[in-house]
């Protein structure tokens, strides 16, 4: 059962009130980085299999959810913008859902659902400590702290007849799945998973909340420097549309057959909101889409050219509905319709009065032209959310069987709380997705 109290969140308070903020800060870098060069991990562990089938693994397993689900639950009042409740258990779940059905995994490789739930816990107690004078760059990485919170909760002696190694599992996934690609199946599948929010509608909206509301950044881009020919590393941006540039050039490899079908179509969506970006702004294109307008330069490795099918479908897609959205939009109608789509989904963090400033400011230096422009790419975005969204909820409904273990029947009975109950006509013109996009 789901307890909704405050016991979790006093929990998470020990670890606020136990340590300073640099101590904390000292200790998660040392004991995560020690547990990662930890020779103790093997995906060819066939005893794992064999575990995971009986009885007594269902249940311990379950328990467990239910543990992460009432400590998420029972903090979620820390949560900040981009990495709050929605995210962590109905985006996030549903993302694991899908790679988990579609490349159909078996044994102790399903259980990738748990610290595919658990790895972004670290958000919430991220939240505990957001403060002003705490500046983003002196962070604790948050997959340290979800690396902590979650072998807090392994190390209780109700999971004493849990294998080591699958505890290991868990916990290297989850400290592993921020940065470069991780060693063992478990962990990869949880970052390619988690990557898919980094883009498409979802990594708009977040990037709107974590650069603009978080980091103080900008949704503008960036003139200052020379990013026609060159972009920075990914922690250097500080511009939402840069950002989203990005990563539709430089998407780590992920994992998963079958799954890489909906990560094309997500690849395809991001792009395509660039372009939306764009609309009616040929300077802005030219510069964005410097090496596909094949223009003369040297381009660096950040900056190489996307994929011609991709960009086909891209522009396919932006083409469907380029002239769907209102022709004016003032600097209030831009603000207020943001503040909303921030805020208006089931689960999602509210904007304090500092966040909702630093967006207006962030609006106010954009011109006219670019700020028609994005006017339309926020209409666009919140079309292919919703059709997002609908996708997703089918995914959660869909685990209804007997077949399907316990445990992940649990995870998405208190996803399907956070899944957004939307009518065909809410969706507009677009009602179902473009045939193009459609994973086989």
């Amino acid at each position: 059962m789901i307890n909704r109290n405050n016991q979790y969140g006093v929990w998470t308070g020990y670890f606020a009130g136990q340590y300073s903020y640099d101590r904390l800060k000292n200790f998660a870098c040392f004991y995560t980085h020690f547990f990662k060069t930890q020779p103790h991990l093997s995906d060819e562990d066939t005893s794992l299999d064999g575990w995971v089938a009986t009885p007594q693994a269902q249940k311990l397993l379950t328990a467990l959810v239910i543990d992460i689900q009432n400590h998420v639950l029972s903090v979620a009042d820390f949560a900040l913008p981009a990495h709050d409740i929605r995210q962590i258990l109905f985006k996030d779940v549903a993302e694991g859902l899908r790679f988990y059905q579609m490349e159909n995994l078996q044994g102790f490789k399903s259980t990738f659902m748990i610290p595919m739930m658990a790895h972004d816990v670290g958000r919430l107690l991220e939240g505990r400590f957001f403060h002003p004078n705490n500046p983003h760059e002196n962070w604790i990485p948050h997959s340290q702290l979800s690396y902590l919170l979650l072998k807090s909760i392994l190390d209780k002696p109700d999971y004493k007849g849990m294998p080591q190694g699958l505890k290991n599992q868990f916990l290297y996934a989850v400290a592993a799945h921020s940065g470069g690609n991780g060693q063992t199946f478990m962990s990869r599948a949880v970052q390619t998973c988690d990557r898919m929010q980094l883009i498409g509608s979802e990594g708009f909206f977040r990037a709107l909340s974590y650069v603009v509301c978080l980091m103080e950044g900008q949704i503008k881009y960036p003139v200052w420097q020379d990013y026609k020919h060159d972009l920075p590393d990914m922690k250097d941006h500080k511009s939402v549309l840069s950002l989203l540039e990005y990563f539709s050039r430089n998407m780590r490899e992920n994992i998963g057959d079958n799954h890489a079908q909906w990560q094309r179509r997500i690849a395809i969506e991001n792009v395509a909101i660039l372009i939306m970006a764009c609309h009616d702004n040929k300077t802005l294109y030219q510069k964005i889409f410097a090496p596909e307008c094949n223009l003369s330069g040297a381009y660096s490795v950040r900056k190489q050219k996307i994929a011609d099918d991709v960009i086909g479908a891209a522009k396919d897609l932006y083409a469907l509905y380029s002239d769907t959205y209102p022709m004016l939009s003032s600097q209030y109608d831009v603000t207020k319709k943001i503040f909303d789509l921030l805020q208006s989904p089931i689960g999602s963090a509210k904007l304090t009065n500092t966040m909702k400033i630093q967006m207006s400011s962030a609006l106010g230096v954009l011109m006219a032209d670019e700020r028609y422009s994005l006017y339309q790419a926020i209409c666009f975005s919140e079309r292919l959310r919703s059709q997002q969204d609908e996708c997703d909820r089918a995914v959660i409904a869909s685990i209804n069987k007997d077949t399907y273990p316990d445990f992940i029947k649990q995870i998405a009975k208190v996803a399907s709380d956070y899944c957004p109950q939307m009518q065909p006509q809410e969706l507009g013109r677009a009602d179902s997705t473009p045939p193009i996009l459609i994973p086989k």
